[in-house]
């Protein structure tokens, strides 16, 4: 597999990395493949810390709603 790992600063670019990431996840130890899944792994956790964030809600208004969704 000819493996490309450059920046991540598009969606493109991350739907890439994604793909890549998942047809090395078979890689055999100490491979070319191997070592850059870590790389596209770590580029790609960046930009999903940056772009696709998720808020985490507050406890108290989690249990509430929970509550109300029993009723």
């Amino acid at each position: 597999m000819n493996l490309r790992v450059k920046a991540i600063k598009t969606e493109s670019d991350y739907d890439e990395a994604l793909c890549q990431i998942e047809k090395l996840m078979g890689a055999k130890l100490d491979t070319k493949a191997y070592d850059g899944i870590d790389l596209l792994i770590t580029r790609a956790e960046a930009y999903e810390k940056e772009h696709h964030t998720i808020d985490l809600s507050d406890p108290l208004e989690a249990i509430k709603f929970r509550i109300d969704q029993m009723r």
